[in-house]
């Protein structure tokens, strides 16, 4: 059986939505970042399960949901520091984005993700280590 996993990019002004089957990008979506916390569960929610019926595909068929964010995070997921999403520090996001949509939700940095992206899938993949320096806005 393929394995379905959603994977959201939450950045200060966008919000990006990728569906992989096996490790293969089948679909994406994107919207503005809401500056409220609640606004942003609400709309993720709704376009996931947009994105899911553009590919003609349920919730059921998804096993996880991985996340890349900035700022800092604690290992409870919520968000300690944030220049770009000042009111999203210590909202529970992830947790009621886990519950609404009864799936296990994974959160790492956004610059961890990609290291670890280029180290496995890009130009770092035929090196024993990787040295990646991110340079953000």
């Amino acid at each position: 059986m393929s394995e379905l996993i959603l994977s959201v990019d939450l950045g200060g002004t966008k919000t990006a939505i990728g569906c992989f089957k096996d490790a293969e990008l089948i679909g994406t979506s994107s919207f503005s970042t809401p500056q409220l916390p609640k606004d942003f569960e609400i709309l993720l929610e709704s376009e996931i399960r947009v994105l899911l019926t553009r590919l003609d595909l349920n919730l059921e068929d998804i096993s996880a949901i991985g996340v890349g964010a900035a700022g800092y995070w604690d290992s409870n997921c919520l968000l300690q520091q944030s220049i770009n999403l000042p009111k999203y520090v210590r909202q529970p996001i992830w947790t009621n984005i886990s519950a609404a949509l009864d799936k296990p939700v994974y959160l790492k940095s956004d610059v961890d993700l990609a290291v670890l992206g280029e180290a496995v899938c890009g130009q770092g993949n035929k090196y024993k280590s990787v040295l990646y320096i991110n340079l953000g806005t």
